[in-house]
């Protein structure tokens, strides 16, 4: 299995809940998540006109190649994906 490092990053709707969500989705994606940091808030950058951020890091193992990883775990565009000019759910 390989060692991941997952940022994840909400500022839509119930920002705790998309946290949570997500954590459900990159478990049901078979992810064997070891640690995960603190939740912080933060405010945007560059696209100012919008609420500010939850963030939070993750480790996780897996035997996802990164390309599977990210095409599997997470929907393209989850409604509680960030809003911005380029849209993430996944960094």
């Amino acid at each position: 299995m390989t060692t991941v490092y997952i940022a994840l990053g909400t500022n839509v709707g119930d920002r705790h809940h998309n946290l949570r969500e997500a954590l459900r989705l990159l478990k049901d994606a078979g992810l064997l998540i070891q640690k995960t940091s603190s939740i912080y808030e933060t405010e945007p950058v560059d696209y100012l006109d919008q609420a500010w951020f939850l963030n939070a890091v993750l480790e996780a193992q897996t035997d996802l190649s990164p390309l599977d990883l990210r095409t599997s775990s997470v929907p393209s565009n989850p409604p509680w994906a960030a809003k911005s000019p380029s849209p993430k759910a996944l960094d």
